[in-house]
C-alpha cells in the first residue's frame, strides 16, 4: 500500500509542476513579446521575426521553469519546517494491559517458589 501511495503521489507531484511550468512558460512569452513588439520601430524581415520569437519562446520556458523549481523548493521547505513538529509514535498500553501481566507475573513467582 505505501509503494503505491508513493507511486501516485509522484505522478501527482510531476503533474502539478509541469502544468505551472506550461502555464508559466505561456504567461511569461505573451508578455515577453508584448514588451517586444513595444520596443519594435520599424518593421523587420521574417527572418529577424522569427529568431526573435525563437529567443522569447527559449526566455520564456527557461522562466516557466525557473517558477516550477521555485514552486518545488517552496513545497520542500514547508515539509522541512513540518518535519519538526512529528513525533514518533510510542505504543499505547492500557493500565488493565499492564495490571494483567503483573499479576500474571506475580502468580508465576508463586508457583515457582512453591516447587
Amino acid at each position: 500500500m505505501n509503494n503505491t501511495i508513493q507511486q501516485v503521489s509522484g505522478a501527482l507531484g510531476g503533474s502539478l509542476l509541469i502544468s505551472v511550468m506550461t502555464n508559466r512558460t505561456a504567461i511569461h512569452a505573451q508578455e515577453m513579446m508584448t514588451e517586444a513588439e513595444s520596443h519594435l520601430t520599424g518593421a523587420g524581415s521574417e527572418i529577424q521575426l522569427a529568431e526573435m520569437e525563437q529567443a522569447i519562446t527559449l526566455q520564456a520556458s527557461l522562466a516557466g521553469m525557473n517558477d516550477a523549481y521555485l514552486l518545488s523548493a517552496l513545497i520542500a521547505g514547508v515539509a522541512l519546517l513540518l518535519a519538526f513538529f512529528l513525533q514518533r509514535a510510542r505504543p499505547h498500553e492500557s493500565k488493565d494491559h499492564s495490571s494483567m501481566v503483573a499479576k500474571e507475573i506475580k502468580h508465576t513467582n508463586e508457583e515457582a517458589k512453591s516447587f
